[in-house]
């Protein structure tokens, strides 16, 4: 049923009922957790079953599972697209900054550069948060890439 939310909708309502600079942050984790909890179904489905069955034979202890077989075997998956999900709720924010517009943040800054026609500083905004989910991306591509060597 999140997932089929439509985003804009859930801001509007959201920012009747609370202020507008918690709005943005409500709609990110309203979005961001379907994709977030998919991937790490998709994450835990990947452990092999022979692994599972082993750490059952040689009874390992659950503090050892965890930390030694499960974190290990999902942590790929999990940092490949942590990278991508932040990235978007980046992107997220901003578009409910600009509905909600809140002043002091990046989105408001676009939405009133957009009322003034003020051209070249929403395009120098639209860079800014371009260069911010690239970061993002990257840095966690380099994580994942010295991480998982």
């Amino acid at each position: 049923v999140i997932r089929t939310l439509p985003t804009m909708a859930i801001l509007v309502l959201i920012l009747i009922y609370t202020n507008s600079s918690t709005a943005p942050i409500i709609v990110a984790t309203l979005v961001l957790f379907p994709m977030i909890y998919a991937q790490m179904n998709v994450a835990l489905d990947s452990i092999d079953q022979n692994i599972i069955d082993a750490t059952k034979v040689q009874k390992i202890g659950k503090k050892d599972w965890i930390m030694k077989v499960y974190f290990p075997m999902i942590l790929p998956s999990v940092l490949s697209h942590a990278g991508s999900n932040l990235s978007f709720s980046v992107k997220l924010v901003i578009s409910a900054e600009v509905m909600a517009y809140t002043f002091t943040s990046l989105g408001g800054l676009m939405q009133s550069a957009n009322a003034l026609m003020d051209i070249p500083r929403l395009m120098a905004l639209t860079l800014v948060a371009i260069v911010i989910g690239l970061l993002i991306e990257l840095v966690f591509a380099v994580i994942n890439r010295f991480t998982f060597i």
